[in-house]
């Protein structure tokens, strides 16, 4: 029964039961039981899966113990040993029940009594040698002489002793030979033929089916083994997998160092291969181009010197007087022909120079900015050349 004020946050006192004391310390809040209404304890074991149990195995002994605690005046439920139990509880200090060292006392007691144990066997240890010192050597005992009734004598000589024995027994009535004697004689003699001839036989196959037995229990013990060295060795290969996963994590950091690097530089190569692909492009069309233009003026060229030379006769005579005086080898003065082909070519880059109509290269300009932008638009390019000719980055 707690004794503490209601507004103590805890009550401590001192639990007398059978010889034993106990400290006892319920938690409460003030908005719970007051510790003036404390009345009761109550064990609770009618569950022992959830409530106080005992579990014992290989690994562990632990006890659990589960309580609460009752109003004064309700005494429903409360176990018999429990309610018959005086509670004396003295009021004791909050301060010290809630330190760490609560459980000093007990631990020096516990201490102290393990070290009288062990000091009591160390004792008694040293007691039994000291007996085992000074009792005397146990005698062997002795070997029995064999022979009859271990005298020593031969097994034979119970063949007259049991004849001179047998004579007055069967005369005197003393031992009575009748069926069951007779029926006692062939069970004998059917064990000791049984024995005689086919124990060896019964042995053989009894022993031989140990044999077999032991020889599966045997390979079965050589599979487990086998397994569990399989196993030891598997486990021993796994104790460098932190120093290998410790290696990968290193190499992956590393080439994620060169993957970010490589990262860096490769836009700019991809930058600089974009650009050599466009001047390539513009190289290639101007190529082009200037062969058409050739083309074009070479038979622009044909045409009109061969027209004008159909069309006025003393540039026929002149150009087969030349011809005939090249193939006699003689001085022909200059070739009509060439010397018309090179006016042809003066007069027209006369007209070219004279002439302000740009209409042509700014159809050529936009068909090769029309053909570059969509060839860096299907590739994926970082610029697109404007009107002016000009690359914008994407």
């Amino acid at each position: 029964r707690g004794t503490a004020k209601d507004s103590s946050p805890a009550s401590a006192g001192r639990l007398s039961s059978g010889g034993d004391t106990l400290v006892l310390a319920l938690l409460h809040g003030t908005t719970l039981l007051p510790p003036s209404r404390l009345g009761s304890i109550r064990i609770l074991r009618a569950n022992p899966r959830g409530e106080s149990n005992v579990v014992c195995n290989r690994k562990k002994c632990e006890v659990t113990i589960k309580f609460c605690v009752a109003p004064r005046g309700d005494d429903s439920g409360v176990d018999a040993d429990v309610a018959a139990t005086d509670f004396g509880l003295d009021v004791a200090s909050v301060d010290s029940c809630m330190s760490r060292d609560i459980r000093v006392k007990e631990g020096s007691d516990c201490q102290a009594l393990l070290d009288e144990h062990k000091r009591q066997a160390e004792d008694e240890a040293r007691a039994a040698e000291e007996e085992e010192e000074a009792a005397p050597a146990a005698t062997l005992p002795e070997e029995s002489k064999g022979g009859l009734f271990g005298t020593g004598l031969s097994e034979w000589f119970a063949l007259p002793v049991g004849i001179a024995a047998a004579v007055p027994l069967i005369k005197f009535d003393w031992y009575v030979i009748n069926e069951e004697t007779q029926l006692m004689a062939v069970f004998i003699a059917f064990c000791v033929t049984l024995y005689t001839q086919g124990g060896d036989a019964i042995y053989k196959a009894l022993d031989q089916k140990a044999v077999d037995l032991l020889k599966e229990h045997n390979e079965a013990e050589d599979k487990v083994i086998a397994a569990l060295e399989h196993k030891l060795e598997f486990l021993q290969a796994g104790k460098n997998m932190v120093n290998d996963f410790e290696a990968v994590n290193a190499i992956r950091e590393t080439t994620y160092e060169k993957l970010n690097a490589a990262g860096q530089v490769k836009p700019q190569h991809d930058f600089k291969a974009q650009v050599e692909r466009m001047l390539t492009m513009i190289a290639a069309e101007e190529a082009s181009v200037t062969e058409k233009t050739k083309a074009a003026l070479m038979a622009e060229a044909t045409a009109s010197v061969t027209q004008k030379f159909s069309s006025d006769k003393a540039l026929k005579k002149a150009a087969l007087d030349s011809a005939i005086g090249a193939l006699k080898g003689g001085k022909t003065g200059g070739d009509p022909v060439q010397a018309a082909f090179v006016q042809f070519f003066k007069d027209k880059a006369k007209a070219a120079k004279a002439s302000k109509d740009d209409s042509e290269e700014k159809a050529q300009r936009e068909a090769m900015i029309a053909k570059m932008n969509s060839v860096a638009k299907n590739e994926g390019f970082f610029f697109q050349i404007d009107a002016q000719g000009k690359a914008a980055m994407l």
